[in-house]
């Protein structure tokens, strides 16, 4: 039974409590417009509107024992469990209704920790300002899990965005950052964690470059710089001049599709595989300090690299550089 009793329904003072949007849905009573539902399954609450609205079954919810709806409550922030995201069910369709809004009224998005969560599509957290995802989420077939980053034809991003695990097999990233310009950047596991350039814009958005960005990724099987190679090889598709802050790595490669990518600063990075490697196939000037590399990493310049730097602190054994082989 609602908590608060079937003759608070004309009260606007007091919520209205069902336990789950079944029971909602399935009750034969109007509220007057403007009464609160609190959804104790989504852990939010709703306002009664007028009429059925656009119901989505996500932040508008239509009853189907009367003739109205409910929106959820927003504030400066909302999270995918609001949206119904829930552990077993594929959390792709809520969680990008959620990033919509977000991306549309500037709201930050959360996801609560401790959960494991699936996706049978890509989660598209670009363009969000805030993004504090710390749920794990797992992609359930070969495709990008979680787009990070913005539009870089905005040249005043600055967007915080964080998530905390995001894995899947397979060769496609769990993470891809794509244009991406002056943002800060943390994930804290990824199977693959790729920045990106393509002027291809099917993605949404304007893709061409990544640039200025403080991007901090705590432990990945491989870290890379790739672009689109069908269209590679233009000014604009490229991956420069960004803050990159590692700690667990197995591998780390720089795709060779045309451009050059450049300048960037790398931080850290303990290649700890049994068979890791860093491999530059192109790139110019990019810098990597304070690498530590166990067993036996193998250090790789292709053709095109110039002018590139590791300077290690560690390869088998303490201040021992000289164990690996390092050509450009």
């Amino acid at each position: 039974r609602p908590s608060y009793g079937i003759d608070t329904i004309q009260n606007l003072t007091l919520p209205y409590e069902f336990p789950t949007v079944a029971a909602y849905k399935d009750f034969t009573v109007s509220f007057p417009v403007g009464k609160i539902i609190n959804l104790l399954d989504r852990g939010a609450s709703f306002t009664v509107i007028a009429g059925t609205g656009t119901a989505n079954t996500f932040n508008i919810i239509a009853s189907t024992g009367v003739a109205q709806s409910i929106d959820l409550i927003i504030g400066d922030k909302t999270s995918v469990e609001h949206w119904g995201v829930v552990v077993g069910v594929d959390s792709g369709p809520a969680t990008n209704a959620a990033s919509d809004y977000c991306r549309a009224n500037g709201t930050t998005l959360t996801a609560k920790s401790g959960v494991i969560y699936t996706t049978d599509e890509s989660l598209n957290f670009r363009s969000i300002q805030h993004v504090d995802y710390k749920a794990q989420i797992v992609g359930t077939a070969d495709f990008v899990t979680v787009f990070l980053g913005g539009d870089s034809t905005d040249v005043q991003q600055y967007y915080n965005q964080y998530v905390h695990k995001a894995n899947r097999g397979g060769a496609s990233p769990a993470v891809r950052l794509i244009g991406s310009n002056k943002n800060t950047i943390r994930v804290d596991e990824a199977s693959i964690f790729e920045v990106y350039a393509d002027t291809d814009s099917s993605t949404g958005g304007t893709d061409v470059y990544c640039a200025y960005n403080r991007i901090f990724v705590q432990s990945c099987t491989t870290f890379q710089i790739n672009s689109n190679p069908s269209t590679d090889g233009t000014s604009v598709q490229w991956v420069n001049e960004n803050q990159i802050h590692l700690q667990f790595c197995i591998d780390l490669k720089v795709f060779d599709n045309g451009y050059s990518h450049n300048s960037n600063q790398f931080w850290g990075g303990n290649f700890e595989g049994g068979s890791s490697t860093i491999e530059f196939e192109t790139g110019t000037a990019n810098t990597m300090r304070g690498v530590r590399g166990e067993n036996s990493l193998q250090v790789i310049f292709g053709t095109n690299a110039t002018n590139n730097n590791i300077i290690p602190d560690w390869f088998g054994f303490a201040n021992a550089p000289d164990g690996a082989v390092i050509l450009d």
